[in-house]
Parts: structure tokens; C-alpha cells; sequence
């Protein structure tokens, strides 16, 4: 795999750890959205998709979880939604400078 691609999946990887570490509805139909979303980014990464294709993929993240941000029944902490948020911001303008 080449680098880049290898050191993104390393953050993907850490990202979806640290997801799951933090929710405190795990089985919650939007924490299982998300999660996915996370998977699909890995699975890109991993197949070596086009970084436009995979800076979609974060977007769609963030998406769901602002989604899950202003639900009324929280799958986590606010804090720590902003983080994931603001991680994934930071992995998007990683990918945007390949």
C-alpha cells in the first residue's frame, strides 16, 4: 500500500476506535449509520480510491454526525462529536493537498 494511503489508514483506524469508545448508545440506529460510514471510508482508503471519492466519504461522516449532534436522544457526548467532527475536518484537508 503506498504511504499515504497506509498513514491515512492508520487515522481511519484510530478514528473509528475512538468512536467506538465514546458512544454510549452503541446499538442506536444512527451510531450504526455512522459506523458504517467510518467502514466504507476504511474500505476506500484500503482499496486505494481516488482521494476525491474518499474526501466524499469523510464528508458523508460529518454529515451524520452533525445529524446526530442535534438529535434529541444523543448517541454520545457533544464534545466529543465535535472532536470526531473535527478530526475527520482535518483528515478531509489532508486528502484535498495528495
Amino acid at each position: 500500500m503506498d504511504p499515504r494511503y497506509q498513514n491515512f489508514h492508520n487515522q481511519v483506524r484510530q478514528l473509528q476506535f475512538r468512536f467506538h469508545d465514546v458512544l454510549d448508545k452503541p446499538d442506536h440506529p444512527e451510531a450504526q449509520t455512522i459506523r458504517s460510514a467510518l467502514q466504507h471510508l476504511e474500505d476506500d482508503v484500503q482499496s486505494g480510491k481516488n482521494p476525491n471519492s474518499i474526501e466524499e466519504r469523510i464528508k458523508t461522516a460529518q454529515r451524520q454526525l452533525q445529524q446526530a449532534r442535534h438529535a434529541s436522544d444523543p448517541i454520545m457526548d457533544a464534545s466529543n462529536n465535535v472532536e470526531l467532527y473535527e478530526d475527520l475536518e482535518h483528515m478531509r484537508r489532508d486528502i484535498r493537498s495528495w
